[in-house]
C-alpha cells in the first residue's frame, strides 16, 4: 500500500510506484525525488525529533538536502505539523484521485510509470467513499487522474457523483487522448475543468515522450 506522510504545513510526502513526491497544496506543485530519499525523508518524518531539532540535524548532517528545500521555498513550512494539522478544521484546498494506473500511452518521464499494462484500478465503491470522505473533509477541489482517468470503466458515473458533491471545482487530469467531441460537450455541460501536458514541440518529439505514436 502506497505511503502519504504529512511532512509540514501543507506539504505532503506521497509515495509512487517508483519514487516520492513532496506536494505542496499551498502551491499546488509537485517535486519528485528518488526511492531512497523519499524513504529516508518518511522515517525522518516519523521519527520522535521535534521540528526544531528535525530541522537543525537537516542543517547538519544533510545540508544538499535543506539547501533543496530552501530553493524550492518550503524550508519554512516542513516540520510545521500543528499548523498542517490546523488547517484541517479550516477546510482542505485540493484532493488528487488516482482512478488507475493503466494509461494507453507510456511516458518516460511518469513518476507512476503508468502503462497499456498496469492493472490496478480503484473500484467504484472505493471512489465514491474516498468523494464522501473528501466532501465531509470540506476539500474545495478534486482532481481526477491516474494513469488515464478515462480507461476507467465507470469514470461517467465517478464525473457525474464528483458534479454532484459539494466541490467547487472539479478537474479532470487526461491526456486527451480517449475524449471525443460528444465527450467534451458533456464536460462542458457539467463544468468540468480539462488539464493536460503538452509533450514536445512537433509530433517527432511527442511520440519520443509519449513512447507511443
Amino acid at each position: 500500500m502506497k505511503k502519504t506522510v504529512v511532512a509540514g504545513k501543507g506539504l505532503y510526502l506521497v509515495q509512487g510506484t517508483v519514487r516520492w513526491g513532496i506536494y505542496d497544496l499551498e502551491f499546488e506543485t509537485i517535486v519528485i525525488i528518488d526511492r531512497v530519499g523519499g524513504q529516508f525523508l518518511a522515517a525522518f518524518l516519523e521519527s520522535g525529533m521535534s521540528p526544531g531539532e528535525k530541522k537543525q540535524f537537516l542543517r547538519d548532517n544533510c545540508d544538499p538536502l535543506w539547501k533543496k528545500l530552501c530553493d524550492l521555498g518550503v524550508a519554512e513550512r516542513v516540520f510545521a505539523l500543528d499548523d498542517a494539522v490546523m488547517t484541517i478544521s479550516k477546510g482542505l484546498d485540493l484532493i488528487w484521485v488516482e482512478l488507475t494506473e493503466r494509461c494507453n500511452q507510456k511516458c518516460i518521464h511518469c513518476y507512476a510509470e503508468s502503462e497499456p499494462n498496469r492493472s490496478i484500478t480503484m473500484s467504484y465503491d472505493l471512489v465514491s467513499q474516498v468523494i464522501k470522505e473528501a466532501s465531509e473533509l470540506r476539500f474545495s477541489k478534486i482532481q481526477l487522474t491516474g494513469g488515464e482517468p478515462f480507461l476507467h470503466p465507470k469514470i461517467w458515473e465517478i464525473i457525474n457523483l464528483a458534479c454532484a458533491s459539494v466541490f467547487d471545482e472539479v478537474e479532470i487530469y487526461t491526456n486527451l487522448t480517449l475524449v471525443d467531441e460528444l465527450g467534451l460537450m458533456r464536460l462542458k455541460k457539467l463544468e468540468v475543468k480539462l488539464a493536460t501536458s503538452l509533450l514536445g514541440f512537433d509530433s517527432e518529439s511527442h511520440d519520443k515522450c509519449t513512447q507511443i505514436p
